[in-house]
């Protein structure tokens, strides 16, 4: 999995062998401290209770971002993670991502993004 900050994340399923890019979900950002804590801690737990790819992403995107509301490093709020789940709309797969890598002359996550969303 990789952060893309202010882009969401990117995930592959090794089993599926297909990517997940999550876009992030806008927010009022007061202070970016402990998100990406916030982010390993989820995804963490998310992977000892065997869920998949797309739900470690899914579910680590959220909680990273809720932080991000606070000010100062928070713990995540269960509830409040929870009613965001609940609004939570996925996004379409990303099956080309590693053709884009390997074959592309690509600078950075961003352009290896914009280049897959418009080949769809």
């Amino acid at each position: 999995m990789t952060t893309l900050s202010e882009r969401g994340v990117l995930i592959k399923d090794y089993e599926t062998n297909i990517w997940h890019h999550i876009p992030a979900h806008l927010r009022k950002i007061a202070d970016v401290s402990g998100a990406g804590d916030t982010v390993l801690s989820v995804a963490m737990l998310c992977l000892v209770c065997y869920e998949d790819a797309y739900n470690i992403a899914a579910l680590s995107n959220l909680a990273g971002g809720l932080v991000c509301e606070e000010i100062g490093a928070v713990p995540i709020n269960k509830n409040r993670l929870l009613e965001e789940l609940k609004k939570f709309k996925p996004c379409l797969e990303v099956e080309e991502l590693e053709d884009a890598v390997y074959q592309e002359d690509l600078t950075d996550m961003t352009d290896i993004l914009k280049e897959v969303m418009q080949k769809q």
